[in-house]
């Protein structure tokens, strides 16, 4: 069974609806409601970048917490590289958050989520995936001029094929473990 935790109920009862076994829990990520070492396994899909840098330690403090030694958990944080690209391209200067209708996104890089997940005692993996190369247009815009977004899609497809380029992608996964520490090998001892 998955477990799903949301602050905001209505998207909990979204995933409810889409059927499968979920068991949805309200929740503020800083303070999940689990006992330590509870689960296997924690994907996180497009969260923390909506999350206050200054916040997101305490939910990464959390995430460790509740996950088990030996866990492995999934990030994907939004790329600065790839923001700050567009911004210029515009001949705008980057920011370091972007103000969007829906959620407020703190890109980035990957050496700084390296360092936020080992900071909360996870032991992130060394290789990165590149995720989501795609512009993402609004149904509008896709409607109103569908010619230019499918080749816009065409071309960033060729482009995303490239290594160099490939680091450009919207989002990048993050790989993480819950080492086995010489606490939890005492503890083992004792059992």
């Amino acid at each position: 069974v998955a477990v799903g935790v949301d602050f905001n109920a209505g998207a909990l009862r979204e995933a409810k609806r889409a059927g499968g076994r979920i068991h949805a829990v309200c929740a503020d990520a800083r303070y999940l409601p689990f006992r330590a070492d509870a689960f296997e396994m924690v994907v996180s899909i497009e969260v923390l970048s909506h999350i206050d840098p200054q916040i997101r330690h305490g939910v990464l403090a959390d995430i460790g917490r509740v996950l088990g030694v030996g866990g492995v958990a999934f990030f994907t944080l939004h790329n600065r590289w790839r923001l700050s690209l567009g911004q210029w391209l515009r001949l705008r200067r980057a920011r370091r958050v972007y103000h969007t209708a829906n959620l407020d996104v703190w890109p980035s890089v990957p050496e700084e989520g390296r360092l936020m997940v080992r900071d909360n005692g996870l032991d992130p993996a060394s290789t990165l995936r590149y995720l989501n190369y795609h512009s993402r247009f609004t149904y509008n815009f896709f409607v109103t001029y569908p010619k230019l977004s499918k080749l816009v899609i065409v071309a960033e497809d060729l482009l995303s094929r490239l290594p160099i380029l490939r680091r450009l992608a919207i989002t990048f996964l993050l790989i993480a473990n819950k080492p086995v520490t010489a606490t939890d090998i005492t503890a083992s001892a004792e059992a």
